[in-house]
């Protein structure tokens, strides 16, 4: 009798699985959520081979395998259970080969790339087809450009391997619970690599060298999963309800560069809890260093702004971060921003006479086509002029006594003289 209903509930789900995979392959950049099923809580299953762990690994999520033995784990910390050859690796094992033909059924939006990712690439949200086998070297850049549903999917038709130290970042909302690795082969990742997503491997092996550090899962239809001394987590579901408030509901957290400085502004619309914020750069996206901190609202239900300014970045792409400490001392770590180094040059700009009466002389030597705007600013931060071409004099007759300021908006940078009004 349990045979029978357990068949029937294999069918009914084998066919709602389908439908979604239809579904998703419909509106995959509306961000449907690809189904895992049981493997949601697994950080690595194989449906057939061995599982095995060697030195001080910490993991957290289930560790399976339907066919074969999973040894090794005695020095590990594993948060979650083992599954070995059970009803539940069977259903963990059905889940797999239908979230394998769900993620191949993605329709492929970039044919192009060439076999090797990494070296400082900067990618955006689609999929990804690599028609033999492939590599990652370096740093790889994920850039969900503010979309918190981008989806990456990387479809490799070989093996699949990364060299020591090679890095997944994912900056502007992308998150690991959206990114997916398809290999038709082994995957084998390099120590001391940060890897993002989760793995498949379609009949072969999966390995992960020492002092790896993951934040997806390791999946095999059929291979052995081996591991040495690494940290996994499995990922915390995109769109998972979340039980308790957030200590702070963050609205933006952008960086741009003023003249020879980085600009960081930040605004919250509510805060509850919040002893104050840090914000951390990496020129990596890996290791990150604390270039300042800012008291924050405690409890407030009303929107607050905050801004610091960077004038030691001197990396070719510098990578930010915002972390949020409450009064508890628990913390929030939001998705990072990446600017580019802020190719500062003098810019020869003089305003005269200063005092001023009845008109200003700008005297700007440098490309004029460079010019976006020029706008004049009081005290206050009030419009009080503004043009898209700059003209010299500039009339001052309405203007009360007071300090102004001239904006150059150039393509590059803002560049800014103050000067003051006396009529």
């Amino acid at each position: 009798m349990y045979i029978a209903i357990h068949s029937i509930y294999l069918i009914m789900k084998k066919l709602y699985f389908i439908f979604l995979a239809f579904i998703t392959f419909q509106n995959l950049f509306f961000a449907q959520v690809l189904n895992l099923g049981t493997l949601v809580d697994f950080v690595m299953f194989t449906s057939n081979g061995a599982v095995s762990n060697v030195g001080i690994s910490n993991l957290t999520g289930n560790v399976g395998a339907d066919i074969g033995a999973i040894s090794g784990f005695e020095s590990a910390t594993v948060s979650g259970t083992f599954y070995n050859i059970d009803e539940v690796t069977e259903e963990a094992k059905n889940d797999l080969d239908l979230f394998y033909n769900q993620l191949a059924s993605f329709p492929t939006t970039n044919y192009n790339h060439s076999s090797e990712l990494g070296s400082n690439e900067v990618l955006t949200a689609g999929v990804f087809l690599i028609s033999s086998a492939g590599s990652l070297a370096g740093n790889l850049t994920l850039d969900g450009q503010g979309d918190s549903n981008a989806i990456f999917i990387f479809k490799i038709v070989g093996a699949f391997t990364t060299g020591i130290s090679s890095n997944v970042i994912l900056i502007n909302s992308a998150f690991a619970c959206n990114i997916y690795w398809l290999v038709d082969g082994a995957i084998s990742i390099g120590a001391t690599s940060t890897m993002k997503g989760t793995f498949v491997s379609n009949n072969g092996a999966i390995s992960m060298a020492s002092g790896g550090d993951l934040e997806g899962r390791l999946l095999s239809t059929t291979g052995a999963i081996a591991v040495n001394q690494i940290e996994a987590n499995k990922i915390v579901c995109c769109f998972c309800p979340i039980p308790v408030p957030l200590p702070v509901n963050l609205l933006s957290f952008s960086g741009s560069c003023h003249e020879n400085y980085v600009h960081l502004d930040w605004i919250t619309s509510s805060e509850n809890n919040n002893d104050y914020f840090s914000v951390e750069r990496s020129n990596n996206g890996i290791d990150w260093k604390v270039i300042g901190k800012l008291k924050g609202a405690g409890n407030s239900s009303s929107i607050n702004q905050y801004m610091l300014d960077d004038f030691t970045q001197n990396f070719e792409v510098s990578y930010y971060q915002l972390k949020q400490t409450d009064f508890d001392g628990g913390t929030r770590v939001f998705s990072p921003v990446s600017v580019e180094k802020c190719n500062y040059y003098e810019v020869n700009l003089s305003v005269f006479p200063n005092p001023s009466k009845s008109s200003l002389e700008i005297d700007f030597k440098g490309n004029k086509d460079d010019i976006l705007s020029v706008l004049i600013c009081d005290n206050l931060g009030n419009d009080v002029y503004s043009s898209s071409v700059l003209s010299s004099p500039i009339s001052l007759e309405n203007l009360k006594d007071g300090f102004y300021f001239l904006h150059l908006d150039l393509k590059k940078e803002r560049v800014t003289r103050k000067f003051i009004v006396l009529n």
